[in-house]
């Protein structure tokens, strides 16, 4: 037996050693995927501490981006009111300059239409009262008195490059007599009484109404037909009256 004891003895020493390499390889194993784990752990840490950095650099650029147009907003509108505040300067000076010439023009105006041939003489008048009642109203603007003034200025231009035909009631040597007003432009103002037995034109030299010959009758007559689309244009012979010491009627 003791012969027996005495060979396995170093069996036994063998597999206790064995089991103790075991043993170390193990906990070396557990050591080492425990350090995996952590080293893991870290890399994910830090991916995600990258990922977080980019993100806060983007964005980051984005702000800086954002800022320096933010600025340059600032910049353009300080540019914008600083050109304002001089338009505004200026329009203040043109209202200045502009008025005086309003209230010249309208006065030219009225004073045309004063001494004007006499048509449509209350439609002109009326035209020009509401220009003068405009001119000091504070609720129209600048632009728009001298805008409405323009456009009278060019109906007083139309009457001049064309024909028109009206009725109106003039005083004659036997009254106020209705009649038809023929108007040539600005060349001829004559008129018709409604039984077309008299005709006569406006003298501008004597600022009165004188009467034509009975031959012109015909040719006013025809003259307000044009004028009222009755018939094509075609010639007619009418006398013209002129101003100054040569004044009267012509042919």
């Amino acid at each position: 037996m003791l012969l027996v004891f005495t060979a396995a003895a170093p069996l036994l020493a063998s597999a206790q050693g064995l089991e103790e390499a075991l043993a170390v390889k193990d906990e070396a194993r557990r050591d080492a995927v425990a350090a995996q784990a952590r080293i893991d752990a870290l890399d994910d840490a830090t991916r995600e501490a990258l990922l977080a950095y980019r993100a806060v650099t983007e964005e980051t650029e984005a702000l800086r981006r954002y800022n320096a147009q933010l600025e340059r907003l600032v910049a353009s509108q300080a540019e914008n009111l600083t050109s304002l505040e001089r338009q505004i300067d200026e329009i203040e000076v043109t209202k200045r300059r502009v008025f005086p010439l309003l209230d010249r023009m309208l006065g030219v105006l009225a004073e045309f239409v004063e001494l004007d041939k006499p048509f449509l003489l209350q439609e002109r008048a009326l035209r020009v009262a509401a220009l003068e009642a405009e001119r000091d109203r504070a609720d129209v603007s600048l632009a728009d008195k001298f805008r409405r003034l323009l456009e009278a200025y060019q109906i007083e231009a139309e009457y001049g490059r064309t024909i028109s035909a009206d009725r109106a009631t003039l005083e004659l040597e036997g009254g106020a007599t209705t009649v038809d007003v023929l108007r040539f432009g600005r060349v001829g103002l004559y008129y018709l009484t409604l039984d077309r037995r008299s005709a006569g034109v406006w003298d501008a030299a004597e600022n009165a109404w004188q009467p034509l010959a009975d031959e012109y009758r015909h040719a006013v007559s025809e003259g307000l037909a044009m004028a009222r689309r009755e018939k094509p244009p075609a010639l007619v012979r009418l006398p013209v009256t002129f101003g100054g010491p040569a004044g009267g009627p012509r042919p």
